[in-house]
């Protein structure tokens, strides 16, 4: 469910999906939670409303009053509906505890509302698993030493530039159900000029037939195709430029101090070409030969015949290969530089 406050006549509402809900609905609402976080019960529910064509109540609306209930008119709240004639239940109160929020892991993606900021995550009832989120996500750029403290007095007319955690929910594509909360720091990169804080920020993806032309060749060769992807792929690239930054709203630092870039953070600029340019040169390295026309394709060949294909998108990449153990030692090696998952 979906608790909204508006401070135009002091009401809060709630509604049991939260899918109807826009960008524009939401205009005369503030804060926005999830029901999870409020220890009331709903004291009158309005309508409890059956589809003709449908044994699934279609949606129940709750209303609360900070007052005395009046004529409130529940057409007023964005996405209703009036409900149809068939209507089976009308109940003065509905007794159910809403001490703790519902177990998010059994839950589908769009009943969770996602913060966008982390204030609002710190505000909502699944506060734990952000913060278990945040704290896995610091703990990877601290490993891969993305950024140094440094005193901010000594950037003295450099621009700073922010920062945020963008947070969202995996879900399991056959069960529907959440199965991890993820957060991820990015550089609010707008704020670089070109030619100060970057140069260059052109980076290459495979052109839409390539990998469907890939695996087809693949098939034809009987090779095997396999695929892997690149744990936080972006901050394993140095940045060239001198950058510094911020951290998000209600993420503190020492005092006095700011962040001194080392790796290529995302959202900035030049992260995704500095990463391509650093898995390019490790596979010319490892013996990688690069295809002249399509930049993200590379063969690999034992005595002029080839064994492998690899295709790189980003921070996946899809191997087809006759030799399940050059396969096998190619991730062994690459797990040496980068973390594959």
């Amino acid at each position: 469910g979906v608790l909204l406050t508006t401070t135009e006549d002091n009401k809060n509402y709630w509604r049991m999906t939260s899918n109807f809900l826009s960008k524009q609905d939401l205009k005369p609402f503030l804060p926005l939670f999830h029901l999870g976080n409020y220890k009331r019960t709903p004291y009158r529910v309005i309508s409890l409303t059956k589809s003709a064509d449908d044994e699934e109540e279609d949606e129940v609306t709750v209303v609360y009053t900070t007052k005395e209930y009046d004529d409130f008119k529940v057409s007023k709240l964005p996405g209703y509906h009036a409900p149809s004639a068939n209507v089976f239940a009308t109940i003065s109160s509905l007794p159910m505890s809403l001490s703790a929020p519902l177990d998010p892991f059994k839950l589908r993606k769009d009943e969770i509302l996602i913060p966008s900021t982390l204030v609002e995550a710190k505000a909502g009832p699944y506060w734990p698993f952000w913060k278990e989120a945040i704290r896995k996500e610091m703990e990877g750029l601290s490993q891969q030493k993305v950024f140094d403290l440094v005193d901010k007095s000594s950037t003295m007319g450099v621009i700073l530039m922010g920062t945020r955690f963008v947070l969202d929910l995996k879900d399991d594509k056959k069960t529907g159900l959440i199965f991890k909360f993820k957060a991820r720091l990015v550089a609010q990169g707008f704020t670089q000029q070109y030619g100060v804080h970057f140069t260059e920020n052109f980076s290459p993806v495979p052109d839409l037939v390539t990998i469907p032309l890939v695996i087809s060749i693949c098939a034809g060769l009987s090779f095997k195709v396999y695929g892997f992807d690149v744990k936080q792929a972006f901050i394993n690239a140095v940045i060239k430029e001198e950058l510094y930054c911020r951290p998000p709203k209600g993420f503190t630092l020492p005092q006095g101090k700011v962040w001194k870039l080392l790796k290529a953070l995302y959202g900035t600029k030049q992260a995704a070409r500095e990463w391509f340019t650093l898995i390019e040169g490790w596979l010319i390295k490892y013996g990688f030969e690069q295809h002249p026309l399509e930049t993200c394709l590379f063969v690999y060949k034992v005595d002029g015949v080839v064994i492998c294909i690899l295709t790189i998108y980003v921070d996946n990449g899809v191997v087809g290969t006759n030799s399940l153990k050059f396969y096998n030692k190619l991730l062994k090696d690459l797990s040496k530089t980068f973390e594959i998952q």
